[in-house]
C-alpha cells in the first residue's frame, strides 16, 4: 500500500501541514490587501477630485443674454454649483470593505439640473422667470422677486407671452416672462462624468492594489 504526502513550500518554508501553509499563504494575503488599503482609498479621493475638476470645466462658459442654456452644460454665473461639487469631495474608511467616496451638492436646484424636471409654481399662479434686463453681467438675477421692482405692470408682448414691464423716463423694459410651468432638462452631467472616469479609475486601483499586495508577499 502506498502513501501520499502533500506539502506546501511559501516564502521559502516547507510546511509539510498543508492547511497550516495555506494559513501562512492567506495571512500573508490579508497583510497585503492592508496595505493596499491606503492606495485605494488615495486613488479614490484623486478620482473624486478629478471629477470636480471637470465638471468646473464642463460648466466654465459665461452667460451670454438671449443665449439659451445648452444640454451639454450649465452657464457659469454665480459658480456656486460647481464650488458646492468641487468642496464636496470626502473619503471614509481605512479598510477595503469600508471605503467610501461622496461627491455632490445640497443646493435646493442641483437635483433638477441633474435629472431633469419640471418646475410648477405652488404659491403664485406663474414663475417669474427674469429676462437679461432683470440679471447682471453674470447672468445672477438682480432682485429676489419682481415685488421688489418700481413702478410695473403686466402686458402681452407681441409673440403672446405674458410679461412684466417697468416703466423707465422714456422706456418700456421687459423684466420677466410668466411661465404656468418650466420644464429643465438634465444637463449637470455628475453621473454621466463619474461614469465615464470609472473604467480607468477601476484599472489603475486594481493594479495599484495588486502591486502592494505582491510587494508584501514577497
Amino acid at each position: 500500500m502506498s502513501t501520499i504526502e502533500l506539502s506546501l513550500e511559501w516564502r521559502g518554508k516547507k510546511y509539510k501541514n498543508v492547511e497550516a501553509g495555506f494559513e501562512a499563504f492567506g495571512a500573508d494575503i490579508e497583510r497585503g490587501v492592508e496595505r493596499a488599503s491606503p492606495v485605494i482609498r488615495q486613488e479614490l479621493e484623486l478620482y473624486l477630485k478629478a471629477v470636480g475638476l471637470a465638471m468646473q470645466k464642463r460648466h466654465s462658459e459665461p452667460w451670454h443674454p438671449g443665449v439659451r442654456a445648452h444640454e451639454l452644460g450649465l452657464f457659469k454665473r454665480s459658480g456656486a454649483l460647481v464650488k458646492a461639487i468641487r468642496d464636496s469631495v470626502q473619503v471614509s474608511g481605512d479598510k477595503l470593505d469600508d471605503i467610501e467616496g461622496r461627491i455632490g451638492a445640497s443646493l435646493i436646484y442641483a437635483r433638477i439640473q441633474e435629472y431633469g424636471g419640471t418646475i410648477a409654481p405652488v404659491a403664485t399662479k406663474y414663475l417669474a422667470i427674469p429676462l437679461p434686463s432683470a440679471m447682471d453681467n453674470r447672468g445672477i438675477p438682480l432682485k429676489k422677486s419682481p415685488r421688489e421692482w418700481d413702478n410695473t405692470f403686466v402686458a402681452k408682448s407681441k409673440a403672446g407671452n405674458l410679461l412684466i414691464f417697468q416703466k423707465r423716463v422714456g422706456k418700456i423694459i421687459p423684466l420677466y416672462v410668466l411661465k404656468s410651468k418650466v420644464t429643465i432638462p438634465p444637463r449637470l452631467g455628475l453621473g454621466d462624468t463619474l461614469r465615464t472616469g470609472a473604467d480607468a479609475f477601476t484599472d489603475r486601483v486594481m493594479n495599484r492594489m495588486l502591486k502592494a499586495i505582491l510587494d508584501a508577499t514577497v
